[in-house]
């Protein structure tokens, strides 16, 4: 049973208790509509919600995939779930580009994201190189003017439901 509907049910019995303990003797105690109330709140229906989204990088050579990172998305039910991963699949194969060339941002969502950034560190350290804001729509460009070398380039996308990253390794000429 999900949060909101057990709140609901709770909510419900309490509202039920508290009337008939403030009957007289002579009240009538609630009736089966209460209850009836109850079963129809549990079977009410929360939409489901968009699927999470896959962000997707393109160059000349095609299309790549990333790992997928943290994220926080709503699940069915009506709760969010939120992951904390640190790529653990391992980089996935690099990405050749020449020096000065962009890739293709591509997003497989429901709507285009409120906030769109990327994130150029050098592959094996911690040390940011770049931070691209990113025209938040389903496709944008990402300019990788950095010096040859491996990187590590994550995607971040923000929706008004959640949020989530995926991690790419890019190997400039």
């Amino acid at each position: 049973m999900s949060n909101a509907r057990l709140l609901t049910t709770i909510a419900v019995l309490i509202a039920a208790v508290f009337a008939v303990a403030c009957t007289s003797d002579d009240e009538a105690v609630p009736t089966p509509d209460v209850f009836q109330t109850i079963a129809t709140v549990e079977r009410s229906e929360i939409p489901d919600p968009p699927p999470l989204p896959i962000i997707r990088l393109r160059n000349e050579a095609g299309l790549h995939d990333g790992d997928r990172g943290s994220y926080c998305w709503p699940q069915s039910g009506g709760l969010t779930m939120c992951a904390d991963t640190i790529f653990l699949e391992g980089p996935p194969p690099p990405i050749g580009v020449a020096r000065g060339e962009s890739l293709t941002v591509e997003i497989e969502a429901h709507a285009n994201p409120v906030l769109l950034n990327a994130n150029v560190i050098e592959f094996g350290t911690t040390e940011g190189v770049d931070r691209v804001t990113l025209e938040p729509s389903l496709t944008t460009e990402l300019p990788l003017d950095v010096d040859p070398g491996v990187y590590t380039v994550t995607i971040f996308g923000k929706w008004d439901v959640g949020s989530i990253r995926y991690g790419f390794q890019v190997e400039v000429r």
